[in-house]
């Protein structure tokens, strides 16, 4: 009760002390379902733009542009006929009320201005794709042309992923016009034979028409323009003998043109001529390409400013772009600097201009503006989760951004659940220097029930992060300093210090190419720390701990089987110290929905003689997953979990391993999977259960 108590004197501090995060004006929608409501709500909030703003007022335009949003939304995913039921209030008095479909005109309504409307959806039938029929289609497998117009997402597709109207259908004709001009075919076309009909119940087959025509291929490249003073010489690829298309054609103008680009001339034109061949025995084009480049005047850069700038220093703006007034006009860098400007976070637009001019010595010059505008500096934000450990999980988080007006940010986060409390404050630093991407400040605290003791835990960090490869490489180094109880520990024999501070090092690493993180589909993640504690640096033991985890994810051509690979170890070594002097809290207990399924929370731990949980020194955890798709948001899981570990790293032979098997069900929702699985074991040990089911949200590795 009394973390819940300080959850609520959080909530109402930071209702008090954040008025802008509330709007003055309220839109309301019903009849899509909870989840789409809500998410509709929040579109048409951010598309008329009075989300979290107090300025925000209704007019009848914006009313109408609702109306035209919510009808678009609707028809391409199906609803050919809806209707919707609008109200407009001031107060609670209704100002004007009607209905509107597609063949309704508003224009010219004189609305008055409101603060609150209401919109009641009727639907009506989805029209829904059944089936495909292709007529002339001869290098396209008949399975890829269809999985264009009904996706092959699950065992079963549901009508909302074979959604019909006459907008989506000609951009899937598009998508399969370009797949041909990928391969070659130019001049392919792809026609509706008759105009689909819609039955009763929504279906709606489609005949389509395709004429591939001749095949296009590269023949001779050429140049006939000397490279300008500062550029290279050109690079030209080789491409005889490939698909011409018209992708392969732009990507080669825009290699040579960021030549120019980036040597100063921002003015640099490509004129392209093509002579095409017909070979007479083949249905096939040579197509001869010959460029002719002219470059324009060379610029150098004049003078950088920024427009829309309230709140931050202009001085550590100049800092972030890294653009030299004198310099050649560098585009490329330029466009690189407005991305550093997004990445700082506290812009929700940045647009750039330029503007003409002549220098003292007549030469052309190129002013450069950045126009921003400014987010909104503070947020509040509510937490929910679930766990078949924790149970329900609730908090409150609070955000503000752009501190002291150079981007810093801080947040402070509080949860409770029915087993653990934790409060977390962090201040965030981007670039402190050039060769960073951010620093930071953490101090967090825990009281948590763990299966064989109570937690607790607070923590003081400082620490820095630097990012490579693009960003999907980040490496992080920090010093902490944590105070570390371990209450209620039973087993008969001591295993470590319940109650001591430890100072420590702490370098880690994480690269990931996983299309999704909170449900990936494809790719791979790895991620590790290393966390050295040293009686030199604050300490009252030494120790060092290490832990490694990978996934690789992979999804089967045929769209509706994906296999999931996780395997994850650990270990604590006590080098310099004795057996009784290092944390308790810092061995390992497996077990739980995000670990080896057969079992509760920690329960997999290592026991004493006497069935007590002791923790491990060394583990290592495998995961296998086969994922079935019934649809593009439910699916089943068959998995396996396998465990080993030892409670004494220098005693590996008293490890022991585990498994267990099992099936899930999940269904996947923003947060990532919700998940029902069961979890059942393989080699019990004698007190252990025969299996465990888990509900829980995320994704388990």
């Amino acid at each position: 009760m009394k973390s819940v108590s300080v959850t609520a004197w959080f909530t109402t501090i930071i209702l008090g002390i954040c008025p802008g995060i509330y709007a003055a004006v309220d839109l309301e929608l019903d009849g899509l379902g909870w989840r789409s409501d809500r998410r509709h709500e929040r579109l048409l909030e951010d598309v008329l733009d009075i989300r979290d703003r107090r300025d925000a007022a209704l007019d009848a335009a914006m009313v109408e542009d609702a109306l035209v949003i919510l009808g678009g939304e609707l028809g391409r995913n199906g609803y050919l006929s809806p209707e919707i039921k609008y109200t407009l209030y001031k107060g609670k008095e209704s100002i004007i009320s009607g209905s509107w479909d597609f063949n309704t005109q508003l224009h010219g309504y004189a609305w008055q201005d409101g603060d609150r409307v209401v919109f009641d959806v009727r639907r009506g039938v989805r029209a829904h794709v059944v089936e495909v029929y292709f007529e002339g289609l001869d290098n396209i497998p008949l399975k890829e042309a269809r999985s264009y117009f009904i996706p092959t997402g699950g065992l079963v597709v549901p009508k909302a992923s074979r959604a019909y109207s006459p907008m989506k259908l000609e951009s899937q004709m598009r998508s399969l016009r370009q797949k041909l001009g990928q391969l070659g075919y130019q001049d392919a076309r792809v026609k509706v034979s008759q105009l689909p009909e819609v039955g009763e119940n929504g279906e709606v087959n489609v005949s389509m028409h395709v004429t591939e025509g001749a095949r296009f291929i590269w023949g001779n490249l050429s140049c006939v323009s000397e490279p300008a003073d500062g550029v290279g010489k050109h690079v030209m690829p080789a491409l005889s003998g490939n698909p011409f298309n018209t992708e392969s054609l732009q990507d080669l103008m825009a290699q040579l043109r960021k030549q120019y680009l980036v040597a100063g001339y921002p003015d640099v034109s490509i004129s392209i001529k093509q002579e095409r061949l017909p070979v007479a025995d083949r249905n096939e084009v040579i197509v001869n390409v010959e460029l002719a480049i002219e470059p324009g005047p060379r610029v150098r850069l004049g003078e950088v400013e920024f427009k829309g700038v309230r709140y931050t220093k202009e001085h550590f703006l100049r800092r972030h772009v890294r653009l030299s007034s004198g310099s050649w006009l560098n585009r490329p860098e330029v466009q690189s600097a407005q991305f550093r400007l997004g990445q700082l976070g506290i812009f929700g637009r940045v647009n750039t201009e330029y503007k003409e001019s002549i220098n003292d010595l007549g030469a052309p010059v190129r002013d450069v503006s950045f126009s921003v505008t400014e987010r909104q500096r503070q947020r509040l934000s509510m937490l929910l989760g679930y766990g078949s450990y924790e149970r329900l999980r609730i908090g409150v988080e609070a955000r503000a951004i752009n501190l002291l007006g150079r981007a810093h940010s801080g947040h402070i986060r509080l949860r409770q659940s029915m087993r653990s409390s934790a409060g977390a404050l962090f201040y965030t630093i981007p670039r402190p220097v050039s060769w960073l991407s951010s620093g930071q400040l953490r101090l967090q605290g825990l009281l948590r029930e763990e299966v064989s003791f109570d937690r607790e835990e607070a923590l003081a960090a400082i620490g820095v992060e630097r990012n490579f490869l693009e960003g999907s490489l980040r490496t992080t180094a920090e010093y902490r300093y944590e105070l570390l109880q371990s209450k209620g520990f039973t087993p008969i024999s001591s295993i470590g210090d319940t109650n001591t501070a430890a100072g420590s090092l702490n370098f880690g690493f994480s690269w990931d190419s996983r299309d999704q993180v909170v449900s990936p589909k494809k790719g791979a993640s790895l991620q590790g720390i290393l966390e050295l504690a040293s009686t030199a640096i604050g300490s009252e033991s030494n120790y060092q701990r290490l832990i490694v985890r990978s996934s690789y994810h992979h999804s089967f051509d045929n769209g509706w089987l994906r296999s999931h690979l996780g395997l994850e170890g650990g270990m604590l070594s006590r080098l310099g110290s004795s057996p009784f002097e290092f944390p308790t809290n810092k061995r390992f207990f497996p077990g739980g929905e995000n670990s080896i399924r057969g079992y509760q929370e920690g329960g997999a731990s290592p026991l004493d003689p006497e069935g007590y949980e002791i923790g491990a020194e060394a583990y290592l955890i495998g995961h296998v997953e086969l994922e079935v798709l019934l649809s593009e948001s439910l699916s089943i899981v068959l998995f396996s979990d396998g465990l080993w570990s030892t409670p004494y790293l220098d005693s590996p032979s008293t490890g022991e391993s585990l498994f267990s098997t099992g099936l899930g069900l999940r269904y996947s929702t923003p947060l990532g999977p919700l998940r029902l699985e069961y979890g059942h074991n393989l080699n019990p040990r004698p007190s252990d259960p025969d299996g465990t089911l888990h509900l829980s949200i995320g994704f388990p590795f």
